[in-house]
């Protein structure tokens, strides 16, 4: 959300720097006769994912770009001694439920299978027993 004066507030979120540009001088343009607006981009971020359980460093990640299970392990400091690399899951909100997804990392880095190593989505939690 952006808020300006006489304007009020504006949903930024899932607009591009242009449409949000297009959005605001339609808006000023109520109450300034050509208004020039400037949108400029300085950060990223674009959703945030959780990593629990097993991994070096558990804890919620802001990912700037489609990222990868194994990238978002990774970035976690990779797994703990105990770590069930085998069974890790992934939870998907939908709706208001949340769907499990089934991961196997074991399976992932000795295959050469391309769409096993999932990309996560807005909320997506992995755990790893």
């Amino acid at each position: 959300m952006i808020s300006l004066p006489l304007i009020d507030e504006v949903t930024a979120a899932g607009l591009t720097p242009v449409q949000l540009r297009d959005v605001l001088a339609k808006r000023l343009a109520e109450f300034i006769p050509n208004p020039q607006v400037s949108v400029i981009l300085t950060d990223v971020r674009s959703y945030k994912v959780s990593v629990l359980g097993e991994v070096v460093k558990p804890g919620r990640f802001e990912l700037k770009s489609y990222t990868t299970i194994l990238d978002v392990l990774a970035q976690a400091g990779g797994f703990t001694q105990f770590a069930g690399r085998g069974s890790i899951v992934v939870l998907r909100p939908n709706g208001g439920t949340m769907k499990r997804i089934p991961f196997n990392y074991n399976k992932v880095v000795s295959s050469s299978v391309e769409g096993e190593n999932i990309y996560l989505q807005p909320g997506d939690i992995v755990l790893v027993p």
